[in-house]
């Protein structure tokens, strides 16, 4: 009865059906119907059961029900393979790690390919922005564990693709204010509806926090302008602005361990000296099309522009300003006949930076020290074909071809001429086999490589001249992975899997005497480790979700100077364990409760082992009530973080310069709010 309830079935024509619209419900999904929900992440439309890649998919009411936060960290707590770190610094970014790649960047999102409803956040160069990702307007995250650069282009970690709002027939409101601890505050709206077949989708949001540290505060300001038009051609166009402000964000850099141990919430006297902190005005506009064109044929066209002002004062005597400006745009083919799918595009990406940076005494802007434009171009052609060999057995192979180019043209020439150029070429193959035991129960293997190019702050020498270092190389990987999933009975949804990645030329931070991080390439790692998520019923109102990761990363070839050898040491910033489970409670009449345990081991905090930091075994409590009234929803809810005040550091800083690892995580924090549905 399940199976046939289910719909599964394994024929290559059911995977190519519309994506449905989000959902209005505010409960989290059901394991089975996560078994039956669709997901593109992969660019080729599956069920997340049948999808030929480890996938985990997060609906609204998990990451954003009853919750404080529109951080991202919230919403991949109950992903396994993957680690986020939120330290309540808005001048660093959440920092998220998948299966080793992006735990040691210094800021962003390093290794993953981010996705914003199907546009990049990742730029050219391989550097992932948050800033303007906020979960308050989020309605799913997709996230694919592994090589994803077959088809995506330098995404070893994987990739976090995020639907925001999705136009709705009839016009429903959604206005939510919280306020917590720190005084910390968030106003969101929304507003979503079709007006003469054109749909659409408005939000608007802002934060202001005082920050759990000193020197923490911090506003943004958020929005997001959607349109939707679909044609009797079967066509849609979407057009799509969204913009952030971030006026004031303060870095309280990162402690010693006898500044962490007299005062959690102190900063570090540097970020006080030069007035550590970054502002930002960023804007993005993006046009996607797509259309059937017949016979088993669609085509899907997309382009954007980014704007962004940055300016950045550093914890030592540099400032740090950028105009930049990235336009990009792609295309993908998808075609089916018979037993046979074939997907095939090509994305361009254009980023330009002009680049100056400035002497910081007092935390002042004063002498210019460097002025350079900064260019990179990056085309990646891509082919993927998909064979029904028998009803049970399914074939995937696939390659992408990705050419880079960085160009640094010095204005600044008074410590002589850096101008430069380097270019990266890459091939990522990928192949893997899949095999359905029934349409409950699949078994998938893959073998991939993936890479990963140097940022233009990488790439940056250590004798603080302009130019790039041309001896950098780019990260290789090549996994080699095992997965099962299934649902059994009604109840219990289950994702397993076992992979073993081996990485060479492995980029690595490391700071002089004065805090400022360079990188340089490490040799070869291996990243060996188990991930288990669970989705279980337990009985009509109450349901558990859990995730457990096993990371075993270690050098393999890594020797940084003559008398230094590491091999076999672990990684630094990556649990050995991590583990999160959650119980629900949501009952007919509307009050609901989530209880959610997570754990995380040591993380080691230097390439040499030298250091390391405890870890945290952390609960987190949420209670609300769904009050129903003709036209009307209200949800009154309340929150506690870190309930019993475990503590423990929210980020570290991997090789940092004179023991200042630590970046301490608040206790306790409390928080309420109101959210109106009509």
């Amino acid at each position: 009865m399940l199976l046939g309830s289910l719909g599964f079935a394994p024929s290559l024509a059911a995977a190519d059906a519309p994506q449905p619209k989000a959902s209005d419900s505010e409960v989290p999904p059901e394991p089975s119907e996560l078994a039956r929900i669709r997901t593109e992440a992969s660019r080729s439309p599956d069920d997340l059961l049948r999808a030929p890649l480890a996938i985990s998919v997060v609906e609204a009411p998990e990451f954003r029900r009853a919750r404080e936060s529109g951080d991202l960290s919230r919403g991949l707590e109950l992903v396994p393979g993957t680690f986020a770190q939120s330290s309540e610094n808005f001048a660093q970014d959440t920092r998220v790690s998948i299966r080793g790649f992006g735990a040691r960047a210094s800021f962003g999102i390093r290794g993953i390919r981010i996705l914003v409803d199907d546009i990049p956040t990742t730029l050219p160069d391989g550097q992932s922005e948050l800033d303007s990702l906020d979960l308050a307007f989020g309605e799913r995250i997709e996230v694919v564990r592994g090589d994803t650069s077959s088809i995506y282009g330098g995404a070893g970690g994987g990739l976090i693709s995020v639907r925001t709002l999705v136009p709705t027939e009839a016009t429903r409101w959604r206005l939510r204010s919280t306020f917590g601890t720190d005084h910390s505050w968030t106003h969101t709206g929304s507003v979503t509806g079709t007006y003469r077949d054109t749909g659409y989708a408005l939000g608007l949001t802002h934060t202001r926090t005082a920050g759990f540290r000193d020197h923490s505060r911090a506003r943004q300001t958020g929005a997001l302008f959607k349109l939707e038009r679909a044609f009797e051609s079967g066509g849609q166009l979407r057009l799509q602005l969204q913009t952030v402000w971030a006026p004031e964000a303060q870095d309280p850099g990162g402690l010693n361990a006898l500044e962490r141990g007299l005062d959690r919430g102190s900063a570090a006297p540097g970020s006080r000296i030069f007035d550590a902190g970054e502002k930002l005005n960023q804007q993005r506009v993006s046009l996607r099309y797509s259309r059937p064109l017949g016979a088993g044929r669609t085509l899907e066209l997309r382009g954007y522009r980014i704007w962004r002002d940055f300016s950045s004062a550093l914890p030592l005597n540099r400032r740090v300003d950028f105009d930049r400006t990235v336009t990009g745009g792609g295309f993908v083919v998808r075609m089916r006949r018979g037993p046979i799918r074939l997907l095939a595009g090509a994305d361009v990406d254009v980023q330009q930076d002009r680049r100056r940076n400035y002497t910081n005494p007092g935390g002042r802007r004063d002498a210019l020290i460097l002025r350079q434009a900064e260019d990179v171009t990056s085309l990646g052609p891509f082919v993927q074909l998909e064979w029904l060999v028998t009803e049970r057995l399914r074939a995937v192979l696939g390659a992408r071809y990705d050419w880079t180019e960085f160009e640094v043209g010095d204005r600044f020439t008074a410590d002589g001429v850096q101008s430069d150029s380097i270019r990266f070429r890459e091939l990522s193959p990928r192949l893997a086999l899949q095999y359905e035991f029934s349409p409950a129960a699949i078994l998938r293997g893959s073998l991939s490589t993936g890479f990963q190019v140097p940022t233009t702050t990488e790439l940056r020498p250590a004798n603080l001249v302009g130019g790039f270092d041309g001896d950098r190389e780019a990260e290789r990987a090549i996994t080699l992975e095992l997965g099962l999933k299934g649902v059994i009975g009604s109840s219990l949804f289950y994702d397993i899997a076992v992979f073993d990645i081996r990485v060479r030329d492995v980029l690595v931070p490391f700071q002089d005497a004065s805090s400022d991080t360079f990188f340089r390439n490490a040799g070869a790692v291996r990243r060996r480790g188990v991930e288990l998520a669970l989705s279980l019923n337990l009985t009509r109102d109450l349901s558990l979700r859990a995730a457990y990761t096993y990371a075993d990363y270690r050098y393999r070839d890594f020797d940084p100077n003559a008398t230094l050898d590491l091999d076999g040491k672990r990684e630094p910033n990556v649990p050995l364990h991590l583990a999160a489970i959650e119980l629900r409670y949501d009952r007919p009449d509307g009050f609901f409760a989530s209880l959610q345990l997570r754990h995380s081991s040591d993380l080691e905090l230097d390439d040499a082992n030298q250091v390391e930091t405890d870890g945290a075994t952390t609960l987190d409590l949420r209670l609300g009530m769904r009050l129903e009234r003709p036209g009307i929803e209200i949800e009154p809810f309340i929150g506690a973080r870190n309930v019993f005040g475990a503590e423990f550091d929210g980020t570290i800083r991997p090789n940092a310069a004179v023991g200042r690892f630590f970046e301490p995580a608040p206790r306790t924090q409390l928080y309420l709010g109101t959210e109106l549905r009509f």
